[in-house]
């Protein structure tokens, strides 16, 4: 099994077909997850067909997991075939980009643009005024 496209809040797993389905067609996948911190096998999805692979949403960031499948036909449930490893919940940078549009808007709300236009004599005249207070990080998503 293979897991993909990991965040803070989720991630895509993907997975073969397995070798003997009993004689019957795979109906769909069961995923289930564990967290580290529970130690518990919870429901974490299951596909609406037999594709083979799966976005898991609604992981607690920082927390490690562990996914399992089984694929479900008439016969009933498969084994699990299980990931190896822990992996942990958190954005591939490190940081969200929630986080870095959040800096960037902050940072610029610390810059005041003030543009006055003003009609004088039959011409429009733009006057640009430009305070800049300050700029606190120029770190940004780094």
């Amino acid at each position: 099994m293979q897991v993909s496209e990991i965040t803070a809040e989720g991630a895509k797993l993907s997975w073969n077909p397995p070798s003997d389905d009993g004689g019957q067609p795979i109906e769909n996948y069961v995923v289930e997850k564990l967290d580290e911190a529970t130690g518990r096998w919870v429901p974490a999805g299951e596909t609406t067909g037999p594709q083979t692979n799966l976005k898991i949403e609604g992981l607690t960031p920082g927390h490690k997991y562990k996914f399992r499948v089984r694929a479900q036909n008439k016969q009933g449930k498969s084994e699990p075939l299980a990931t190896d490893k822990y992996i942990e919940a958190k954005n591939p940078f490190g940081k969200s980009i929630f986080s870095c549009v959040s800096r960037l808007l902050s940072n610029l709300l610390c810059m005041l643009v003030y543009i006055y236009v003003r009609v004088s004599s039959h011409k429009l005249v733009h006057d640009v005024r430009v305070i800049v207070f300050t700029v606190s990080d120029n770190s940004l998503c780094q």
